[in-house]
């Protein structure tokens, strides 16, 4: 499989709508949403100072901007960042060879009716999102209490609304991506792939294959680090310490354990075939050179030297084999993968655990 040269304009110029690197549009996004929420609640005067708004004999503190952490590093850091990767990890897939052919790119996953479709998916998430709110007794710079007791989406709340959305909507497209990028991997033979030994990744030229699934990866921590903000926000003023954060949790691992772990471990076992052929293929001379001199004369002291010179550097040659690698990314970084998951999984299976061991003992009582 030949390399595509990527540049920073090939990366985007076939989404729809964008012409920008990801670079670009990351920077944009950072830029345009914290500026106009900011500005948007300064105009309103929600930006530093409390409100107060008494109705119906009880008083309500409405909540500057600045008091939203969790909203303001989203947008400043996390959600840029995430929309880095995602755009990345697209334009990767986007690069990748169409039917096997490398003069052929693959056609676009995102057309219009699945922007479009996404788009619309994206807003609905976010309104049934804010009803929620609406719904509750707290108010800040997003959701207000006006002095006859209505509670309304302010004009910060509505720019929030707004970019929340834009990120939901990179969230969806990203997935959709990596939806193909699975589909594509998971239709490659050890034929396919061109397995170098020497290529200058030291990853035998098989890093380009699984770098779409580690950008994700990169996207989906991004993604975590938000719902913690969230959750700290959440205790911190809403004093809340359990939610239903957790079937949450137990969505976000059954997404992107997947997307990484089965892409990864099936190019693992494609390079694993090709350097046991390559391997195969390598050792057909030293046989056939052995049976040749075996079959001439072995008790002479220089056939059997010559046997032997040909033994041990057969074995170097496997030697070396061993040392060649069989997996698409490096070892430092599939250890900070499978850690990183620990850490996703972990909380579900403090809870599932004892859930099935108490099921289990159960079990064994009502037993005959």
């Amino acid at each position: 499989m030949a390399h595509i040269e990527t540049t920073p304009e090939l990366l985007t110029s076939r989404l729809p709508g964008m012409s920008k690197s990801p670079h670009g549009i990351a920077i944009m996004y950072c830029c345009l949403s914290l500026s106009s929420t900011i500005t948007a609640a300064c105009i309103e005067g929600l930006f530093i100072h409390k409100n107060t708004v008494n109705w119906n004999g009880v008083s309500y503190t409405i909540y500057p901007l600045l008091y939203n952490f969790s909203t303001l590093v989203d947008f400043a850091l996390l959600n840029p960042i995430m929309i880095f990767y995602l755009l990345r990890a697209l334009s990767r897939i986007l690069l990748l060879p169409s039917g096997l052919n490398p003069r052929k790119a693959s056609p676009s996953p995102i057309g219009w009716p699945t922007t479009l479709a996404c788009m619309l998916l994206s807003v609905t998430l976010m309104a049934g999102y804010f009803i929620g709110f609406l719904r509750g007794r707290f108010f800040d710079a997003v959701i207000a209490l006006a002095p006859d007791g209505r509670r309304l989406i302010t004009v910060t709340g509505w720019l929030v609304f707004f970019w929340t959305s834009v990120a939901i909507y990179f969230l969806l497209i990203g997935v959709i991506g990596q939806l193909r990028y699975l589909r594509f991997v998971l239709r490659l033979r050890a034929i396919d792939v061109a397995y170098d030994p020497f290529h200058a990744d030291d990853l035998a030229g098989m890093r380009e294959l699984a770098e779409p699934a580690l950008d994700f990866l990169k996207a989906m921590a991004c993604l975590l680090a938000v719902f913690a903000l969230f959750a700290i926000y959440d205790l911190v003023v809403f004093h809340i310490n359990e939610s239903d954060r957790l079937w949450a949790l137990a969505v976000y691992a059954a997404v992107v354990i997947p997307f990484f772990f089965i892409p990864t471990h099936h190019l693992h076992r494609l390079m694993k075939a090709r350097r046991e052929e390559l391997l195969a293929r390598s050792l057909e001379p030293f046989k056939k050179r052995e049976l040749s001199i075996l079959q001439s004369n072995w008790t002479n002291p220089d056939s059997c030297k010559e046997l032997l010179a040909e033994v041990a550097a057969f074995r170097e040659l496997r030697t070396w084999f061993s040392t060649v690698p069989t997996w698409p990314l490096p070892t430092r970084t599939l250890i900070r993968a499978y850690v990183y998951f620990g850490g996703v999984l972990s909380p579900l299976l403090s809870k599932v655990v004892p859930f099935l061991w108490d099921a289990f003992k159960l079990t064994r009582h009502s037993g005959p």
